[in-house]
């Protein structure tokens, strides 16, 4: 040790790292099962939203696209239709969607008659019960085109009759006969026109 200067004494050897605990602490314990709480409830909220929607949208409400004329004017084709899936007693005047007999294709109509109205269609005339028909919705003559009935027709039991409001372009009870009630999706709520 030249010019005084003096070596500092050697310290002992302490890692810098610390060693893993095999225990979280109580404080990190409780805050992870907090998050495993938060994580669960959002989980069971994020169930419970989807299954309200599931049921409101698939029992209680419905949506449908309207793909042809045969509602026009009233309702132009590519509106969207909200219906209510629980009514299956509508009465005269209601828009209906219900499934064709021959195949699952959903079709939107106006109930003209209910179960026991007495139909007639004669001279592009429609009379239900011997009253022509007076809604402004309808459009065109009221033929019996490929009609298999035979007017004057009565409308059987949990039975409706349906025309479309174009009346010279739909398929509709004259040519499907009357729709049992049981064949109803829904009865119309709301008609928006999309662009």
């Amino acid at each position: 040790m030249q010019n005084g200067s003096r070596v500092a004494p050697r310290q002992p050897f302490r890692p810098t790292y610390q060693p893993k605990r095999l225990h979280n602490s109580p404080e990190e314990q409780s805050a992870g099962q907090k998050n495993k709480k938060s994580l669960l409830r959002f989980l069971m909220e994020l169930a419970a939203a989807g299954l309200a929607v599931y049921l409101l949208f698939g029992v209680v409400f419905g949506i449908a696209v309207i793909n042809g004329d045969s509602m026009s004017p009233s309702i132009p084709a590519h509106s969207l239709i909200f219906f209510l899936r629980l009514d299956t007693s509508p009465q005269t005047g209601d828009v209906v969607i219900f499934t064709a007999s021959s195949d699952k294709k959903l079709l939107i109509k106006r109930v003209v008659a209910v179960s026991g109205d007495v139909v007639n269609l004669d001279s592009g005339t429609l009379t239900v019960n011997g009253t022509s028909e007076s809604g402004t919705y309808a459009v065109g003559t009221t033929n019996p085109v490929g009609s298999s009935l035979e007017y004057p027709f009565t409308v059987p039991v949990e039975s409706i009759f349906v025309l479309g409001d174009n009346r010279e372009n739909s398929i509709d009870s004259r040519q499907l006969g009357a729709i049992n009630t049981r064949r109803l999706v829904g009865v119309a709520l709301l008609e928006l026109k999309l662009p």
